[in-house]
């Protein structure tokens, strides 16, 4: 009975256990798993009203995919590129809790949606995952580098493990 009880408990508490990565709200189903549907929609990626060349948002979400004049005119350098979403609202909320607060935690849930969104824009495996470097002492200051552990979690997803010393920063720049 006592063995038999634990395993029930064990049950218990891995249900319960089974958190919302945004909102902490418990999850009622294994599948709902990283966000709860609230958060789900809060999250909702841009499939939308954007030039899939420079990745630019029109004003209506709902407008078709189309280039952008600019990208018409003159194509970009790169061959292709995924994003999830704009940069506000609960996405700039994660990616600012993850850098500046240390909520290592958000960085899977970041890492997820940086994987969804590379499968949805069907993107060909690359042939590296160059993550964008920071100097020495912004490292020490944060302690970390989130590009790199975006880019080890991309690369968890696609299969290709990155390489974290691909380029250097050789000047100070803007924080983004």
């Amino acid at each position: 009975m006592v063995g038999g009880l634990s395993r029930v408990l064990a049950c218990v508490l891995h249900a319960a256990g089974r958190r919302c990565q945004y909102c902490a709200a418990v999850l009622g189903h294994p599948d709902d798993f990283p966000l709860c549907a609230d958060c789900r929609e809060l999250l909702a990626p841009r499939v939308g009203g954007y030039c899939p060349d420079c990745g630019i948002c029109y004003a209506d979400p709902a407008a078709p995919v189309y280039s952008c004049l600019v990208c018409r005119r003159t194509r970009p350098p790169w061959s292709a590129l995924a994003f999830h979403g704009v940069y506000s609202g609960a996405l700039r909320d994660i990616i600012h809790r993850h850098k500046f607060s240390h909520d290592h935690g958000l960085g899977q849930l970041l890492g997820h949606l940086i994987s969804q969104a590379w499968a949805r824009h069907g993107l060909p495996r690359p042939d590296c995952i160059l993550p964008v470097p920071m100097l020495p002492a912004k490292v020490l200051s944060r302690g970390f580098n989130q590009s790199v552990e975006l880019a080890r979690m991309l690369g968890k997803a696609i299969g290709l493990a990155p390489r974290p010393c691909g380029l250097r920063k050789t000047r100070d720049t803007m924080a983004q």
